[in-house]
């Protein structure tokens, strides 16, 4: 069954995870939330601290840093998806397979408490609940926020994970 939201009349909420393992990790995670904030695409944008994170799934040495923000848009979850692309490309981001370095990738973790589940686009982001490095700094900003699917807080949901990869709050 499809639920149907009228995306236009309100302000949704969201929560984006940020990284990047390549150059200078924390000032392209701040270039990039510098574009999030100019475009004012994202309003009232609140940032995680910086977490410096081990690859996870990828062949390389390089670690990663990471940000969670929460914030509100007008857009609907795909036309957020498509501008949150274009940030990336005009940060120097080139296509790439999943797995490789990146000089900056920005995720949709949570659009309100759907789910969608498309080619392009799944919310709640499929793997977060397997992955310390988008949990922790999005608990330090909602640490009571149910993950819709799972119905329990994100905290519950990073005692029942089982990621043993090092992430380092800076």
């Amino acid at each position: 069954m499809f639920e149907l939201i009228d995306y236009q009349s309100t302000k949704h909420y969201v929560v984006l995870s940020i990284g990047s393992n390549i150059g200078n990790l924390k000032l392209n995670i701040e270039k990039a939330i510098e574009l999030l904030i100019n475009s004012n695409v994202l309003q009232n944008i609140h940032q995680s601290s910086f977490y410096l994170t081990e690859p996870n799934g990828y062949v390389t040495e390089r670690w990663f840093m990471n940000v969670s923000i929460k914030a509100e848009t007008e857009l609907n979850p795909f036309a957020l998806l498509f501008f949150l692309k274009s940030v990336e490309y005009q940060l120097g981001r080139e296509k790439s397979d999943e797995l490789s370095d990146r000089i900056i990738d920005i995720d949709i973790l949570f659009y309100d408490t759907i789910s969608i589940n498309t080619k392009y686009l799944i919310l709640p982001h499929p793997k977060m609940h397997n992955r310390n490095f988008m949990l922790l700094p999005t608990i330090e900003l909602l640490p009571n926020f149910e993950h819709p699917i799972l119905q329990k807080t994100l905290v519950n949901v990073l005692n029942d994970c089982q990621d043993t990869l090092k992430v380092i709050k800076q």
